[in-house]
């Protein structure tokens, strides 16, 4: 009997901490849709736009310090902040929503479809950090001449600050040095064109590291 009070009494108390966290989390989302009202009863001004961001951002980071282990609703709300601001002229290169599109890319399976998203309406395209994010990616899937191209890309529109995606695309090609060494030593080679032949990559591969666009120079 004295096992089965315990378990009634654990189920009470799990049961107690839901509602507990059920009424935070309502209370949470309540304060933030307020304050999100509140700016956009303003008139519109980019100021405005800098202001929604804020408010996303201290959400996103009150959600993923609350649920740090429950991508799920991180994802959720990265939908939603993404979607709302992928207008904003003011903020589209900030690097408080640049890293949200960076967490969001992270969280899906296909992260290149999101990067290419981004380059085409020119979000974060003028901020390190985006170019970097995707180069990693491309990197991870061994697409080398791709992770190349999207170093230059980024050089080439000038994203800031240029020292750091100058400093990574140096790493980069070091790595690619030493990895050539290591494949002329064991007798093989490194073609850098090898990942990204178009019958050799599947699908799947292509949706995973997105596309470059070639008309944004």
């Amino acid at each position: 009997m004295k096992g089965l009070t315990n378990s009634l009494q654990a189920i009470e108390v799990s049961q107690g901490n839901k509602e507990i966290e059920k009424e935070r989390d309502k209370m949470a989302t309540e304060r933030f849709e307020r304050e999100l009202k509140s700016v956009q009863d303003m008139s519109t001004s980019p100021d405005n736009d800098n202001l929604l961001l804020d408010i996303y951002v201290k959400h996103y980071k009150w959600i993923r310090d609350t649920y740090p282990s429950d991508s799920s609703k991180s994802l959720t709300f990265l939908e939603r902040a993404t979607f709302d601001l992928k207008e904003s002229e003011s903020c589209r290169n900030d690097s408080k929503l640049v890293k949200m599109w960076c967490d969001y890319a992270d969280s899906v399976r296909n992260p290149g479809e999101i990067f290419s998203f981004m380059q085409s309406n020119k979000i974060g395209d003028k901020n390190a950090l985006f170019w970097i994010a995707w180069a990693f990616v491309a990197e991870k899937a061994q697409n080398y001449n791709m992770t190349d191209q999207i170093y230059q890309k980024g050089l080439k529109r000038q994203a800031l600050p240029r020292e750091l995606i100058q400093k990574r695309y140096h790493q980069f090609q070091r790595r690619m040095t030493r990895l050539m060494l290591d494949r002329e030593k064991n007798g093989e080679s490194l073609d850098l064109t090898e990942h990204s032949n178009h019958e050799n990559r599947s699908d799947k591969s292509r949706k995973a590291l997105g596309s470059l666009s070639k008309s944004q120079a």
